[in-house]
């Protein structure tokens, strides 16, 4: 996360989030990943 401005999310081949770097963490990505949080910052 340090070197990116922006971070987006792929699961199974289509874009589920987008999300600020530097106003995300960790878990919220694991997630958006998992699949745990459905709703994304895009």
């Amino acid at each position: 996360l340090g070197v990116a401005d922006t971070v987006q999310v792929m699961r199974r081949g289509r874009r589920v989030a987008t999300y600020r770097a530097a106003d995300s963490s960790i878990e919220e990505l694991v997630g958006a990943m998992t699949g745990k949080l459905d709703q994304g910052a895009s």
